[in-house]
């Protein structure tokens, strides 16, 4: 009989590119974006749709963004979400693989779309024109957005795409200023067009751009996240946003097209303040992940013989509550543990070696305390014992 391929802790988080580990949680969400990619998919009125998720630094949204990527191209390793007997349970975002394939999905950071010359009558359009380039050269850095970008090729690839096409659609030789993409009445709208009709004879109906980074400058001092050469928004630009979605014109230049706003809680509430929006576009904000959500999750890979170690009662939890209920850090942690528990059965091992065969007896990972293990982690892991909250708990 063959083994089971065990599961490994991503020992430096889940928010790489390509994805290469499953996310657990976030049940209320999946369910509501299920339910927007095909409501709005059959609705009579042809506009572009945003849908904003709302999250504090940490909670996970980047996460969720590559994972919405991840299903359109069929390369999730899995979402685990509470099926409607309340079980833990893998799920798909498409309810099948034509309904998959009418997808395209892109990625693309604000710092990209936001210029001095930017307004609402072609923010859409600039935005899916600068998430298309990449498709333009065939050819992929190493970022998220040139790995999303490249696994959509990839897809596109077997269906008869060629580049040249495309960049053909979209004028790349001309070399189109920002200021020109902008400010001219219907050029970005014009290129855009051509481009989804190319893409439609490849069997695409629908494009889906996830759209990163929206924090705001002290929500990105606070949280100490990068700020060289990164644009946040201002009032200006909170404002600007909320009018395209406001507007029907802008948003009926290219009703095929979708937006995912990352959004930080500040960004939000401006979001919520501007009036006549709610009924335009879907909101939902992010909470942490349940303990109950992680705990299954452990117990879904015991039961199919995949966990790697038998944990002692209760560290699942405290490793959960140690990352601030981040599933990125709570693998940091999980796969630190792992190290410990391994480190410890060697040195066990060599010791039972000096006793009699009868003697011998071989050490388990729950045979540990909790305490032990996580202290010894905090001592052989600068990143547990500097960056995981309340690991002096």
């Amino acid at each position: 009989m063959v083994e089971k391929k065990k599961h490994k802790w991503a020992a430096g988080g889940v928010s790489g590119y390509p994805l290469t580990h499953p996310i657990v949680g976030q049940t209320k969400f999946f369910n509501q974006f299920q339910h927007f990619i095909h409501l709005v998919d059959e609705e009579s009125e042809k506009f572009a749709h945003v849908f904003a998720i709302i999250a504090q630094w940490g909670i996970g949204k980047s996460r969720l963004a590559y994972e919405l990527m991840s299903q359109i191209n069929d390369t999730s390793p899995g979402w685990y979400v509470r099926d409607t007997s309340s079980n833990l349970a893998k799920a798909q975002l498409f309810h099948n693989d034509a309904d998959r394939d009418q997808y395209l999905g892109l990625y693309i950071r604000y710092a990209q779309v936001a210029t001095e010359s930017h307004n609402i009558d072609n923010w859409f359009g600039y935005g899916l024109y600068k998430a298309l380039m990449p498709l333009t050269k065939g050819e992929f850095d190493t970022s998220i957005q040139g790995q999303i970008a490249k696994e959509a090729f990839d897809r596109l690839l077997v269906r008869g795409f060629d580049e040249k096409k495309l960049a053909a659609a979209l004028e790349v030789s001309a070399k189109h200023s920002d200021e020109d993409l902008y400010e001219d009445p219907s050029l970005v709208t014009r290129l855009c067009q051509a481009a989804y009709t190319y893409l439609q004879e490849l069997g695409i109906k629908y494009v889906l751009i996830a759209l990163d980074e929206l924090e705001t400058a002290a929500e990105a001092a606070t949280y100490g996240l990068e700020v060289d050469e990164m644009k946040y928004l201002d009032g200006r630009a909170i404002k600007l946003i909320g009018k395209a979605i406001k507007e029907e014109d802008p948003r009926g230049k290219l009703p095929w097209l979708r937006y995912v706003a990352l959004c930080s809680p500040a960004i939000g509430n401006e979001l919520r303040e501007i009036r006549s929006t709610a009924r335009r576009f879907e909101l939902v904000e992010l909470s942490q992940n349940a303990f109950a959500d992680v705990s299954s999750f452990v117990q879904l890979l015991k039961d199919d013989e995949r966990m790697s170690e038998n944990y002692p009662a209760g560290l699942v939890e405290a490793a959960y509550a140690m990352s601030g209920g981040n599933f990125g850090w709570f693998n940091v942690a999980m796969a630190n543990i792992d190290g410990v528990i391994e480190s410890i059965r060697i040195r066990v091992e060599n010791d039972q070696r000096k006793k009699k065969p009868a003697e011998r007896v071989r050490f388990e990972g729950e045979q540990a305390a909790v305490g032990e293990l996580f202290d010894q982690a905090v001592r052989v892991s600068s990143r547990m014992s500097e960056y995981m909250l309340d690991h002096r708990a």
